[in-house]
């Protein structure tokens, strides 16, 4: 009888543990990848938040394709970002009144518009809010209201999944808190 190599039981009882060991690791790699892909979603927006602060800060200019010759520009630009269940857009508008006179109408730039991804939902206050920021300071409006701070949760649609909320305060500074 030979003794080199392995026989079909220690095989067997090999292949057994690999299997349990996989069954055990598998689905919490899954939710693993689950929070790490909401993370980078979160960290997204709340760069973008901060990308039309600093839009604010600086004025960027923005084509409005409007007609000089029929309309005067009125201070009061603004920027910001619209959030819906599942996409957000950055804008900026601007007021306008027709040469010589007339009613006062904002137009908007859709700047940028990014749809979410794998199932992840902003769950807001209000839908659709609207954080906006006016140059110079920039002031911080959220829906037209001023508030304090706004809380923006961002998740996966169904209920034991991980959600994440983002702060942004009246001053414009963002902050990320896990749930």
């Amino acid at each position: 009888m030979s003794t080199k190599g392995f026989s079909i039981i220690e095989l067997m009882v090999a292949i057994g543990i690999i299997a349990i060991v996989s069954v055990l690791v598998f689905p919490g790699y899954g939710i693993f990848n689950r929070n790490i892909f909401l993370e980078e979603e979160v960290n997204n927006i709340a760069k973008e938040i901060e990308r039309v602060r600093g839009m604010s800060i600086s004025a960027k200019e923005v084509d409005f394709e409007i007609d000089e010759n029929l309309y005067d520009f009125v201070p009061g630009r603004r920027y910001g970002i619209r959030f819906e269940s599942d996409n957000y857009e950055l804008f900026a508008e601007t007021r306008i009144v027709p040469t010589g006179g007339g009613d006062e109408e904002i137009r908007r730039v859709i700047i940028r518009k990014k749809e979410l991804e794998r199932e992840v939902v902003v769950f807001s206050p209000e839908d659709p809010l609207e954080v906006t920021f006016s140059p110079p300071d920039p002031t911080v409006r959220f829906s037209e209201e001023e508030v304090d701070e706004v809380e923006i949760e961002i998740g996966y649609a169904y209920e034991n999944d991980p959600k994440m909320i983002i702060i942004v305060n009246s001053v414009g500074l963002v902050s990320i808190k896990h749930l």
